[in-house]
């Protein structure tokens, strides 16, 4: 059910709530001190000054030192009240939407780019932390030394605070005649804000293709494009903004004028002290400084509106797999995988795999053959449960992979893809990645069981050499050796190669595979594979042949039947 997005912001509140509160209190305890000083000014006025009476303005003075001290104690307790909850609530808000993040399907992130999904948690947060944590406090404030400063400007001079109300009324108005056009400018600003943001993404992690294709001058140009749209709209959020700015300043300065000369004819006929002319003065400037301060708050306010709308919009995404109430974690996995009838398309009548049924019993090799696209790679996916088949169930055990819970399926499994992601971070947490808690000595136990042991010890800092973003540093080998150590460390009972040789020249691919040897020892393994030559040595051959299971058997059987296996087989041979 969609929350409203207010009760979204405000839930990482809660654990701070005291903290919360006590530095509001100390923001509405500072506004309602300041309102001591127009009346110290009369004191000092007309007691002290008029009237040349020492020990009046001595006393005066004393309390406007008294209110002060007062003032910097309460900003300091607001100040480090918000310091502490402000930097909580947004890690706090960042982890919720990452954990968010962390939940949703596969499906989602070939859809969503990169640069949306980042600007939530970079430009979107500090937006709503600023709003909660100060606007609001501000906007609160502001409201009660209006009331405050209402009352006794009105206990003061009625009938001038009277003749003021209306101005500063309609002042109030326009305030909220704005608010709807700040709310979409501030919408449409943080949306081209995430989409140059994913341009910048792109832009970066693209660049080898973009340099080789020569097409830094395109890329320039459609970067301008988006920041001039950027520009554009901040341009459209100014001129509303000052607009508004405008005609509020223009509301502020008729009470100036009708104060002076109502007020100042009141002082000439002697109905009132100049002392409690300039008191009354301040009690209106603090009435229409909350108003001047109105826009521009519930500007930021109506801008934090939109940056929490698109918030809810994400957190709103359901995954299309998730994990049952009832989910039971897998326990004293053996390996066995079973497949009955299973069907999936990933657009509605276009089938990917139809009818798929087979059994790898535990600790046996499978591998699965075919042309690309027939769903090779998709029947890995269905076994990670990144998808779920709209047909048919997957057993390990015998138990339906539906009822268990995702991390216990996933524990028992391994996965070493063609093109393995490597972090930003050394050789050692890449491959200790696959168990968290593994020594150094494991480690390296993993690396050497991968033949990764060598090439790591030459690196200029062995196991702690940074080895860049996505393994930048490394050949393609190298890469594929990491990533198989880390599935050495992990020891898992099913092992899934998903085309783990296909991109390596023929030396390197054979030294994979004697790491690989090493790591398919006692588990179930599953291969998926394009080239025939890696193949071979499986215990069964599955052949996929436009999403179905065209034929099964291993190798030999498979060349005499003379079937879709004999006839890719001899294709690679003549290549």
């Amino acid at each position: 059910m969609k929350q409203h997005r207010l009760l979204w912001a405000f839930k990482f509140l809660l654990p701070y709530k005291y903290l919360y509160l006590f530095g509001i209190l100390c923001s509405l305890a500072m506004g309602a001190a300041q309102l001591i000083i127009p009346w110290v000014r009369k004191l000092i006025i007309d007691d002290g000054l008029i009237q040349q009476n020492n020990e009046a303005l001595i006393t005066a003075i004393l309390i406007f030192g008294g209110v002060v001290v007062l003032s910097i104690v309460l900003t300091w307790g607001m100040n480090l009240a918000f310091a502490f909850v402000t930097g909580r609530y947004a890690a706090d808000m960042r982890t919720g939407i990452f954990k968010h993040l962390r939940s949703l399907s596969v499906s989602y992130f070939h859809g969503e780019r990169t640069g949306q999904i980042i600007s939530k948690l970079t430009d979107d947060v500090p937006v709503v932390k600023d709003t909660v944590t100060a606007t609001l406090t501000q906007l609160a404030t502001q409201i009660l030394s209006l009331t405050l400063a209402f009352i006794v400007a009105l206990r003061i001079e009625p009938k001038l605070t009277l003749i003021m109300l209306p101005v500063i009324c309609a002042a109030g108005l326009q305030t909220l005649i704005f608010a709807p056009f700040n709310r979409r400018v501030g919408r449409a600003r943080q949306d081209y804000a995430a989409d140059v943001l994913s341009e910048l993404h792109e832009g970066i992690t693209g660049s080898k293709e973009i340099l080789a294709f020569g097409r830094s001058n395109w890329q320039l140009a459609q970067f301008r494009e988006l920041f001039l749209r950027l520009v554009g709209v901040e341009r459209r959020q100014a001129v509303v903004q000052s607009a508004s700015f405008s005609v509020t300043y223009l509301f502020m300065w008729i009470p100036s004028l009708l104060l002076f000369l109502l007020g100042g004819r009141l002082v000439v006929q002697g109905e009132m002290t100049v002392g409690t002319l300039f008191a009354f003065i301040g009690y209106v400037e603090a009435m229409a400084s909350p108003i001047r301060s109105f826009q521009g708050n519930i500007g930021r306010i109506q801008t934090a509106m939109g940056a929490v709308d698109r918030i809810n919009e994400f957190m709103n995404v359901q995954p299309q797999v998730s994990e049952l109430p009832t989910a039971k974690p897998l326990q004293n996995v053996e390996g066995t995988l079973t497949m009955e009838n299973v069907s999936f398309a990933y657009e509605p009548e276009k089938p990917v795999v139809q009818n798929i049924t087979f059994t790898i019993p535990a600790r046996q090799k499978v591998a699965i053959v075919g042309a690309s696209g027939v769903g090779k790679s998709t029947l890995v996916d269905l076994l990670l449960r990144f998808y779920d088949p709209q047909q048919g169930k997957i057993y390990v055990d015998g138990f339906d992979i539906r009822e268990a819970t995702l991390d216990s399926l996933r524990s028992q499994i391994a996965v070493v893809f063609q093109d393995p992601f490597l972090f930003a971070g050394t050789v050692r947490d890449n491959i200790r990645f696959g168990r968290l808690d593994a020594s150094d000595e494991e480690v390296v136990a993993a690396a050497k069981a991968a033949n990764a042991d060598q090439f790591i010890s030459q690196l200029q800092q062995g196991y702690d050499t940074p080895i860049g973003e996505q393994g930048v540093t490394l050949s393609g080998g190298e890469k594929q050796r990491i990533a198989i150590a880390r599935a050495v460390l992990k020891n898992p009972k099913i092992l899934l190669l998903d085309e783990a040789t296909s991109a390596l020249d023929n030396r390197t691919e054979r030294e994979i595979w004697e790491a690989l040897a090493h790591l398919m020892e006692g588990k179930t393994v599953l291969i998926i594979a394009h080239r025939l030559s890696t193949v071979t040595q499986a215990d069964q051959i599955i052949v996929l042949v436009d999403g179905k299971i065209a034929e099964i058997g291993n190798h030999e059987e498979l060349r005499r039947s003379e079937g879709p296996y004999t006839d890719i087989f001899a294709m690679q041979r003549t290549s």
